[in-house]
């Protein structure tokens, strides 16, 4: 679950010379019937890449790598958005499944991209939903 202590927790973590990879990817089925949020992906990669320095492009190819595999190897998990926020050298890895559709997005540098986050968390109220009958009570 999205908080803000942990959007807070990313937000404080200072640049130096290694690189987060942010991704927000829109996986809503009704937009994506056939799965075509990793398509939407990998263009999206091909065109950040193209448009990086190549050193950078090599020092974030780990965290990439590891984002593909876990779109690809998660199809059947996702709500209807997913971000993931990751820097392999610092060991962070912060994937969050949200129920509304995400822009897709994908930044790389050297600070996380969290304003997608925060503008989740400062829109839409959190609710829960209780069911109870006489035997039992369900989240």
């Amino acid at each position: 679950m999205l908080t803000y202590s942990e959007v807070k927790e990313l937000s404080a973590i200072s640049g130096d010379e290694n690189y987060f990879v942010s991704l927000y990817l829109n996986v809503n089925p009704v937009t994506n019937p056939k799965g075509d949020y990793l398509i939407h992906f990998k263009n999206m990669l091909k065109q950040t890449l193209d448009n990086l320095d190549k050193k950078i492009g090599k020092s974030v190819n780990e965290d990439l790598e590891r984002i593909e595999a876990f779109i690809k190897d998660n199809k059947r998990g996702f709500k209807k958005g997913v971000s993931v926020i990751s820097s392999a050298p610092r060991g962070i890895w912060k994937d969050f499944h949200v129920s509304l559709p995400v822009k897709n997005e994908l930044v790389i540098d050297s600070t996380p991209y969290v304003k997608p986050l925060l503008a989740l968390l400062d829109n839409y109220q959190r609710c829960m939903v209780l069911l109870v009958d006489k035997e039992t009570a369900r989240v």
